[in-house]
């Protein structure tokens, strides 16, 4: 397990907690211990302080057993908004080259993304042709499509559903 615990570190430098790899199935404890919790939901989600691409908070949930938080209600959605003072990245992402901002979100657990947007997005603002805003984060105004290359908080969440690899592979490098 030691190449594991390297590979976690060199790819996580700046997280703010250690993981202990001892199975592959107990991944999840680390990520989950330190969570929150929404009422009316059975999920836990871990609100990491670390600043991270989204790319990488996709795989240090991922490395934790967990993946970015993907909104199953607009209530869910609201209750974690309320939680949040800043935006972070959720699982939420655009295939390269859509005609249209609004077009073709999915979750990274398979799905067409179905919330509410803050007022006046997704709006692609970040030049398209150079891959745009097609990664999904969260704050207290909603959702909104952002440049998957900035750092910042994120969330993930601790369901014990896959993510589905092709979402995260659609975005640009």
């Amino acid at each position: 397990m030691g190449w594991c615990r390297a590979w976690l570190v060199a790819m996580l430098p700046a997280c703010s907690f250690e993981v202990q790899l001892v199975a592959a199935d107990a991944r999840a404890v680390s990520a989950c211990t330190f969570s929150v919790t929404i009422a009316g939901s059975s999920t836990t989600y871990l609100l990491s302080s670390d600043i991270l691409s989204w790319r990488l908070a996709e795989a240090s949930c991922e490395a934790l057993g967990a993946h970015l938080f993907v909104p199953e209600t607009d209530a869910e959605a609201d209750a974690m908004r309320g939680k949040l003072a800043t935006k972070h990245w959720v699982g939420i992402a655009q295939p390269f080259g859509q005609a249209s901002p609004a077009a073709g979100w999915t979750r990274i657990t398979g799905g067409d993304v179905t919330t509410r947007w803050a007022s006046g997005k997704p709006d692609e603002a970040g030049a398209p042709e150079a891959g745009g805003e097609q990664a999904g984060s969260l704050a207290a105004g909603g959702f909104d499509d952002d440049d998957h290359h900035i750092a910042r908080p994120y969330i993930c969440e601790c369901d014990g559903i896959a993510v589905v690899r092709t979402t995260i592979e659609m975005l640009p490098p």
